[in-house]
């Protein structure tokens, strides 16, 4: 606790083999940092005695870890428009201190939290999506959601039809993916050639994967061409006259 003078009394002497004089409480020093304090890291300073260099050490308080928020990446969208396959979400969509690797859930927006799986989405609907990332010594846990989105694809039909005396038309969009079923079918307000679209209404159980806007609609009913047909009387034309119509 602090420096002194020891006595020069003949150390024989009993009474004397303890004495001090000009004791006094040490002064130390700014200190010198021995070993840095870091996130979880506990440090150490060295004080030395300014009057008698006698040194001592303490530590430092290992720094605490920060809070943090996960965000959308600048530029990243999450939702998409349909196109058959699962949705891809990374690391790289969102912004997370440390460049922890987060873990990425899904569930159908508005399901019960127990809902949530790895397995990315690739149907038409809204979703949320869970994006957690644990503590570190630098950095704090944090959890997240993000509402998204997969929309329909938007489709168009262009057809053609030769006049049959029916006003209806089905068939399936052109850009039916693989594996998909979906069925178009357009009502024209007559069966007659040049008419307009009424109504249209797409089925199946992919159907609402797609996306079809009546102005987006061109069906044309067009003549029909007369394949065969046979002249009831043709015996009264056995004998034709050259010129004869």
């Amino acid at each position: 606790s602090g420096h002194w003078h020891d006595s020069t009394c003949d150390a024989t002497a009993p009474t004397h083999d303890v004495m001090k004089s000009d004791f006094a409480a040490h002064t130390f020093d700014e200190g010198e940092v021995t070993k840095p304090a870091d996130y979880g890291v506990v440090g150490e300073k060295k004080f030395t005695c300014t009057k008698c260099g006698y040194e001592k050490t303490e530590t430092i308080d290992a720094l605490g870890a920060k809070d943090n928020e996960i965000k959308n990446a600048e530029g990243k969208t999450l939702g998409k428009e349909y196109d058959g396959e699962v949705l891809a979400i990374t690391k790289d969509d969102f912004v997370i201190e440390g460049n922890r690797v987060p873990t990425i859930m899904f569930k159908a927006k508005g399901a019960d939290d127990n809902t949530y799986t790895a397995t990315a989405p690739n149907k038409v609907s809204e979703y949320t999506v869970k994006v957690s990332v644990a503590a570190t010594a630098e950095w704090k846990s944090a959890t997240k959601t993000f509402d998204f989105a997969i929309t329909p694809m938007v489709i168009s039909v262009d057809w053609e039809k030769p006049y049959d005396n029916s006003n209806i038309l089905t068939g399936e969009p052109a850009e039916l993916l693989k594996g998909d079923e979906a069925m178009i079918t357009v009502t024209m307000e007559s069966a007659n050639v040049g008419e307009a679209v009424q109504s249209f209404e797409i089925t199946g159980k992919d159907a609402g994967n797609y996306s079809l806007a009546i102005e987006n609609i061109n069906v044309d009913i067009v003549k029909a061409d007369i394949v065969d047909f046979t002249i009831s009387n043709a015996d009264a034309f056995n004998n034709l006259v050259i010129g004869a119509q």
